[in-house]
């Protein structure tokens, strides 16, 4: 478009015009991708609360942990030291909401 208007085969504002609708028209694709990742990333969220909830509902009556708990609820123990451990929980993310 703007080696038409540079080789004078269209007006400037003919260029601007197109360039006006050109533009409005990436904002409006930049809008949906936008909107298409959040939906994206809404429904992630829902499945991974689905399936804490599911994990919940199952373990809920639990008197120790076992390895099957904790494969399905921790994604990492660090031991620092006697006094010092840090959990990494597999759905720490769907807590922080």
């Amino acid at each position: 478009m703007y080696e038409k208007y540079k080789d004078s085969l269209i007006s400037r504002d003919e260029y601007l015009d197109k360039k006006r609708k050109c533009d409005l028209e990436m904002k409006e694709y930049q809008d949906l991708l936008k909107n298409e990742r959040a939906n994206e990333e809404r429904n992630k969220n829902n499945e991974e609360r689905k399936n804490v909830d599911e994990l919940v509902q199952k373990y809920k009556n639990i008197d120790k942990l076992t390895s099957e708990i904790e494969d399905a609820f921790i994604e990492r123990i660090d031991v620092y030291s006697p006094d010092r451990i840090k959990i990494t929980w597999k759905f720490a993310r769907v807590f922080e909401e």
